[in-house]
């Protein structure tokens, strides 16, 4: 029988270093993150980038709420032009001069006579 047999090889155990045979120094082991070295400058440029975001970000909304109003003003103006319309009809009716004369006859009043008018000199 020409048959391989088939031997399971196990890996050879490595010994686990402890840390504090390490290359990480003793101080260094609990911190996980770099310390970032941020200089002034770099400060001072993304304070400023952020000023500028929130200048832009305020003037964009005043810019909105002041298009609206402008909005609310202009419609509030074409209503009260046609209002003014409205009652400018109305007043050149009511002045009509056979209007007048209606309303006159209507509530009992007639043109004064010669002997009720009074000149004053």
């Amino acid at each position: 029988m020409n048959a391989r047999t088939g031997t399971l090889r196990m890996p050879s155990k490595r010994s686990y270093r402890q840390i504090k045979n390490s290359r990480v120094p003793r101080n260094k082991i609990g911190n996980i993150f770099k310390p970032i070295r941020i200089s002034l400058r770099e400060i001072a440029a993304a304070s400023i980038a952020m000023a500028l975001l929130v200048l832009g970000v305020w003037s964009g909304y005043q810019i909105h709420s002041v298009a609206n109003d402008i909005d609310l003003l202009q419609k509030e103006a074409a209503t009260l032009t046609a209002q003014s319309k409205s009652l400018k009809e109305r007043e050149s009716v009511l002045k009509d001069p056979k209007h007048l004369k209606r309303l006159g006859r209507k509530l009992g009043l007639h043109p004064a006579r010669k002997d009720q008018l009074i000149k004053l000199n």
